[in-house]
């Protein structure tokens, strides 16, 4: 199989995945009474092409996943808002992937999906031709007493893998920081690291 072709199949199956996530995500009922706005966790898959490939083939599985999930979801109409948000999410992440070191991949994911959030309200500022929509962002970026919005719980539901090294999180291997023990807190993907003593745990 040569480069090339091996290289389409690839995007074929990250746009297929970003696809799959898609249709999903519009099942998913979201705060905001505005039809065809979603979470857009398929951003997701477009990160991951930006950071392993070129940027055009990011945008290519970005208008290809708009494109197909609002014919197969048969949200014609939400296609404004996701090409809004896609589009602005894709322009952020592509600009800090410039600058930024892969190790802040989850600085330029939070960015990607603020901006995401901002296309979109933007883009039903100018459909519904109002700027009461704009209430609904402090909404959207609101965070808990950890300073964790509801988007972030959401993406680390995601995209959320328990280290090899730490094992069953009711088992011998997962210790707990001192802190958790204290407070009682429950492990969730999005404060893993928190409840859970990774150095300790990785020795045992």
């Amino acid at each position: 199989m040569s480069k090339s072709i091996k290289h389409l199949v690839t995007l074929a199956l990250f746009t297929a995945m970003a696809l799959t996530i898609f249709v999903i995500e519009a099942q998913i009922p979201v705060p905001v009474p505005i039809p065809g706005v979603k979470l857009g966790l398929a951003n997701v898959i477009t990160l991951v092409v930006l950071l392993r490939y070129r940027a055009r083939d990011a945008v290519a599985v970005l208008l290809l996943r708009i494109l197909l999930g609002s014919i197969f979801t048969g949200a014609l109409v939400g296609m404004i808002y996701s090409l809004c948000g896609g589009l602005l999410c894709f322009a952020g992440m592509a600009l800090l992937c410039r600058f930024l070191h892969r190790k802040h991949i989850w600085f330029i994911s939070l960015i990607g999906a603020i901006l995401h959030n901002i296309g979109q309200i933007l883009a039903a500022m100018a459909v519904m031709q109002t700027v009461q929509v704009l209430a609904y962002l402090p909404f959207l970026l609101e965070e808990d007493e950890d300073g964790i919005s509801v988007r972030e719980k959401i993406e680390a539901v995601f995209s959320f893998r328990v280290p090899y090294y730490v094992g069953p999180l009711k088992g011998r291997w997962a210790e707990r920081t001192e802190e958790a023990k204290r407070t009682g807190e429950k492990a969730y993907p999005w404060n893993f690291e928190k409840v859970v003593d990774l150095d300790v745990s990785a020795a045992a």
